[in-house]
């Protein structure tokens, strides 16, 4: 039944992003929700 239930729902919305990339736009703004932001050295 649990099974049956899993296969009758839609498939969730992932974030995928290409290889070497800085990853999705979502998690910018997940840490921008908080007042943070990546920091990247040079």
């Amino acid at each position: 039944p649990v099974l049956d239930v899993w296969q009758s729902l839609p498939p969730p919305s992932f974030p995928n992003y290409d290889a070497g990339s800085w990853g999705p736009s979502e998690s910018h703004q997940l840490l921008k929700q908080d007042g943070r932001e990546w920091r990247v050295g040079a």
